[in-house]
C-alpha cells in the first residue's frame, strides 16, 4: 500500500512488527523480502516518487577538506545522494562485484581493519543479490589470474542495467498486503525506554506522526544514518549507538584518480576484457596480492586501463604521450592508469552536526573527509608495480603522473561512496553495530547500507550492501531481532 504521510492526520499513531527508515537499496530489499512474510511492515521515505529540490535541499551540508585538489564541496551530499523512492539507484552507474576475502580480515598496517563476519557469511546473500541487481552470468567463484612476480592480478567488474529499484521493485511493494509506503514521511528522531526505541516521530511540511514498531531499521545511507542518530539526542546526549563517540566517524569513500599512464605498442587484442563490456559482459581490471600489500604495508586497489583518443597531458614534467610514445603516436594505444581504490578508516575523518537547522528543525551535518597519505601512498606504490608489470611483458612504456610526490592528480575525486559512519565492530569501542547489524547498546534497532562497513575495498559498494540487507532480514524474519 502506497501511503502520502501529508494525509495521516497529525498526533497519529501508526503499528508495525518493522519499520524501515528509507527505501534505497538496503531498505526496498528488506521490505521486499518481507513481503512473503506475516509480518506488519512501514517503509518510510522521506520524498516522493519524483525528485523534488525541496526534498533534495535537506542534504544542504558544509564540509572541510584540506586535499589539493579539495576533494569535497559543500554540495558533495546534494549531487551524490537522492532523496526519493529508491534512493541513490536512481543515479547508479551498475558497478558490481563482492568484497574480497581478506577485504574482511584483520590487517595488522591497517587500524580498525577487519569485520565480524567473513566472506563465507555473505557468498550466499551475494548470490541472492546478484538478482535484485539483474546480473546475468555472474559466478562468484571467479577464477583470478595467477599473480605474477609483482603481485599483480586480474578481477572482475560485472554491471547492473542499472536496476531502479523505487522503479522495478516499487509496483510489488505499493500491492503488498502487509507493507505500507508511506512517502513525505522524514524520520526525525527516535524514542528510547531503557534498551529499547518506542518509537520514531516523522514529519513533512504539513503534519507530524509516530511509528510504534517492535524492530526500527535505519537504511537511509552514509550521511543520514549517523545524521539521525546524532539528532536524536533528547534522551541520550551524545545521540543513539554513540556511548563511544563513533557514530559519524571513519568516513570512507573510494578516491578515483589518475596515478600513471601507459603506451601501448602491441595493438589493441590484449586490451579487449579491459574494454567496458556490451551484453552484460564483464570489465577487467588490475590489483594487487594480499601477499602485496602486506609485504607494502598499503591497502586494496584497483586499476582500469582506460584508453584515450587523444594524449592525456603529464602535469610533473610538461611532458605528453606522443613525446612518452617512441615517436610513433599513431601507432600505439595511449593508456590512463585510473585508479579506485580502498581509502583508510580514520575516525578523524567524519560526519558531525552543525548548528544550522533544516526546514524540519534537525541539525544540519559538517563533514570532515581528507584522502591521507596512507591513501596516496596505496595508489603510487600499486601502479607503480602495475606498471613494471605490463613493461615485462614487453607491453609497452609507463610511468606515474602526479603534479609532486605529496600530491594527487587534479582529477582526484569521490566514488559518491559513502561508507564506513555507523561501522560494524566485534565491541561497542570500535564501531556503532554488531556482526547482526544491531547497534551494540539498544536492543531493537538494527542499521542496514554501506555505514556499517568496517572497511571498503576496492569494490563499489551497492552489491555488498545488499547482500547485508538480505542477512539482516533473515535475521528479523527469524524473530532474532524482536518481530517475529
Amino acid at each position: 500500500m502506497k501511503i502520502d504521510g501529508e494525509e495521516i492526520p497529525r498526533g497519529s499513531v501508526r503499528q508495525a512488527d518493522i519499520c524501515i527508515v528509507g527505501s534505497g537499496a538496503a531498505g526496498i530489499t528488506m521490505a521486499r523480502e518481507l513481503t512473503r512474510s506475516k509480518l506488519r511492515v512501514i517503509l518510510l521515505e522521506a520524498g516522493t516518487t519524483e525528485w523534488t529540490e525541496a526534498s533534495q535541499e535537506i542534504y544542504k551540508s558544509s564540509s572541510v577538506t584540506t586535499n589539493p585538489p579539495q576533494v569535497m564541496d559543500n554540495d558533495f551530499p546534494s549531487w551524490s545522494r537522492l532523496r526519493y523512492f529508491g534512493g541513490s539507484t536512481n543515479h547508479w552507474g551498475g558497478w558490481s562485484r563482492p568484497f574480497e576475502e581478506y577485504d574482511f580480515t584483520k590487517r595488522p598496517w591497517i587500524p580498525l581493519s577487519g569485520w565480524p563476519v567473513s566472506l563465507a557469511d555473505l557468498k550466499s546473500y551475494y548470490a541472492r543479490a546478484a538478482t535484485y541487481l539483474q546480473l546475468l552470468n555472474f559466478d562468484q567463484d571467479e577464477e583470478a589470474a595467477r599473480p605474477d612476480r609483482f603481485g599483480i592480478t586480474t578481477r572482475e567488474f560485472h554491471y547492473s542495467p542499472p536496476t531502479r529499484f523505487g522503479t522495478e521493485y516499487g509496483p510489488e511493494l505499493f500491492a503488498a498486503p502487509n507493507i505500507e509506503v508511506i512517502l513525505n514521511a522524514s524520520a526525525v528522531r527516535f524514542d528510547t525506554q531503557n534498551d529499547q526505541v518506542q518509537s520514531v516521530l516523522v514529519k513533512n511540511a504539513k503534519t507530524e506522526f509516530t511509528i510504534q514498531a517492535k524492530s526500527f531499521v535505519l537504511a537511509s545511507g552514509g550521511f543520514e544514518n549517523p545524521r539521525l542518530l546524532l539528532n536524536s539526542d533528547h534522551q541520550r546526549g551524545a545521540g543513539l549507538g554513540n556511548s563511544s563517540g563513533m557514530v559519524g566517524r571513519c568516513f570512507m569513500e573510494h578516491p578515483h584518480a589518475t596515478v600513471g599512464m601507459f603506451v601501448n605498442v602491441e595493438g589493441e587484442e590484449w586490451l579487449k576484457p579491459f574494454h567496458f563490456g556490451a551484453n552484460n559482459e564483464p570489465l577487467r581490471i588490475l590489483t594487487t596480492t594480499p601477499e602485496f600489500q602486506a609485504r607494502h604495508q598499503v591497502l586494496n586497489y584497483s586499476c582500469q586501463l582506460d584508453i584515450r583518443k587523444t594524449p592525456v597531458a603529464d602535469p610533473q614534467e610538461g611532458l605528453n604521450f606522443t613525446q612518452f610514445s617512441y615517436g610513433k603516436p599513431a601507432a600505439v594505444n595511449h593508456l590512463r592508469l585510473y585508479t579506485r581504490s580502498e581509502m583508510l578508516p580514520d575516525p578523524k575523518n567524519r560526519i558531525e552536526l552543525s548548528n544550522e537547522r533544516d526546514a524540519l528543525g534537525l541539525r544540519r551535518f559538517h563533514m570532515h573527509m581528507n584522502f591521507g597519505r596512507t591513501d596516496l601512498r596505496t595508489v603510487v606504490k600499486s601502479t607503480e608495480a602495475v606498471i613494471a608489470s605490463l613493461s615485462a611483458q614487453a607491453l609497452g612504456r609507463g610511468k606515474i603522473v602526479l603534479e609532486r610526490d605529496d600530491l594527487w592528480s587534479t582529477d582526484l575525486g569521490p566514488g559518491c561512496h559513502h561508507m564506513g559512519t555507523t561501522r560494524m565492530s566485534e565491541n561497542p569501542r570500535e564501531g556503532v553495530v554488531d556482526r547482526d547489524c544491531k547497534v551494540h547498546d539498544l536492543n531493537n534497532l538494527y542499521l542496514a547500507g554501506s555505514s556499517v562497513f568496517a572497511t571498503g575495498g576496492f569494490a563499489n559498494p551497492t552489491f555488498t550492501l545488499v547482500a547485508l540487507a538480505l542477512r539482516l532480514t533473515d535475521h528479523l524474519r527469524a524473530g532474532k531481532g524482536g518481530a517475529a
